[in-house]
């Protein structure tokens, strides 16, 4: 793993982003300051992703990525009820929650409560 980027700050502007209410916190530090250390590593790594030579996932006939993900994992956490829709392409997993309309907004901590009450089993609407 290479880092992309790093934020430097004083410990009084740091001070200011720490504390318990999600909306004080620094959620995208680094995220969007276009390093160009960041960006040079960023574009090499995708040029590497996309050789077949350098990234043995791919199917050299179409292209394409290998799944990487266990398909009964997959499924099983599609069908948890606290999931929506579950969309996986290659490294990426992406899972969308059901919410109601007062816990979705930016500040809203509902995937923090998900987490914190799974017990490493899957409560899921289809019986797994």
């Amino acid at each position: 793993m290479i880092p992309l980027a790093v934020t430097l700050a004083t410990d009084a502007l740091f001070d200011s982003f720490s504390g318990d209410p999600k909306l004080q916190a620094l959620l995208h530090g680094h995220s969007y300051s276009a390093h160009a250390m960041g960006c040079a590593t960023a574009a090499k790594a995708i040029e590497w992703f996309k050789d077949p030579e350098t990234n043995h996932n791919i199917i050299p006939q179409g292209g394409i990525l290998r799944e990487l993900w266990d398909e009964e994992l997959v499924h099983q956490i599609s069908c948890h009820n606290a999931v929506q829709r579950v969309v996986v392409i290659g490294t990426l997993f992406a899972l969308k929650l059901k919410v109601d309309a007062s816990n979705s907004r930016y500040a809203s901590l509902y995937a923090k409560s998900l987490f914190y009450g799974c017990s490493g089993k899957m409560e899921s609407s289809c019986g797994l």
